[in-house]
């Protein structure tokens, strides 16, 4: 997460990470009454269906339990903003597979540092692995969100196949809002080269502590919460 934050805004990295200000990712703005719910709160109930739902369960008594879980009620609007995501998920479920593995914690050492990851979805099936990432951004762009987060399940990769000792056959993005699977590319080059990235930006951020050597990015969004403070 920090590696992508970095690699999308260098000074939002220095704000968020080394100032530690306690601000999230900006909300989306109410359109008509159209959003109920943070994308930070909606993203975390679907995540959590993702992670309980098995066939056979009922799945709106889940989801139900779900939304209760996080404090709130599950009113027409709030089911009629979260279901879409929900039905997109089932319709690319399978349990054809031989293990599953549910926000899989990993440690992967990069140089003389440790990076640490959660993999969404992780499957074995004939002694090879899949990766899957949900994602419940807007799909209006694809290019840009496999660029973004191609760097992730490249990761994501190359520590599979060095801790578990497996070939991984796929990394995908599973864009829950329209049901597309998007595939990474995890060649051996695009493995390698994302490694050296990392690596390089971990003995940057360990070396500059200076606000002055973060840059801001080139074209700034008027939504980031830290807009203000850095143009001051």
């Amino acid at each position: 997460t920090q590696y992508i934050t970095f690699k999308d805004c260098k000074r939002r990295f220095f704000m968020k990470y080394y100032k530690n200000l306690p601000i999230d990712g900006h909300e989306e703005i109410e359109k008509e009454g159209k959003y109920v719910l943070k994308p930070t709160v909606r993203g975390n109930i679907v995540h959590k269906f993702c992670e309980l739902y098995r066939i056979g369960k009922n799945k709106n008594d889940l989801l139900n339990d779900i939304i209760i879980s996080f404090g709130l009620k599950p009113t027409y609007r709030v089911l009629n903003e979260v279901k879409p995501y929900i039905t997109n998920y089932i319709d690319n479920y399978s349990e054809d597979y031989d293990k599953m593995y549910n926000e899989k914690e990993f440690y992967y050492k990069v140089g003389n540092d440790f990076v640490f990851g959660i993999i969404d979805r992780m499957y074995i099936k004939d002694g090879s692995i899949e990766i899957i990432d949900f994602k419940t951004n807007k799909a209006d762009n694809k290019e840009e969100l496999i660029d973004r987060y191609s760097p992730q399940l490249q990761l994501y990769t190359k520590a599979c196949k060095d801790i578990y000792g497996l070939e991984v056959k796929k990394a995908s993005l599973l864009l829950l809002e329209t049901g597309e699977l998007l595939d990474v590319d995890i060649g051996k080059e695009a493995l390698d080269k994302n490694l050296k990235n990392i690596d390089k930006f971990i003995k940057y951020v360990s070396n500059n502590n200076s606000i002055e050597d973060y840059e801001r990015k080139e074209i700034c969004s008027s939504y980031c919460n830290f807009n203000i403070i850095c143009n001051d």
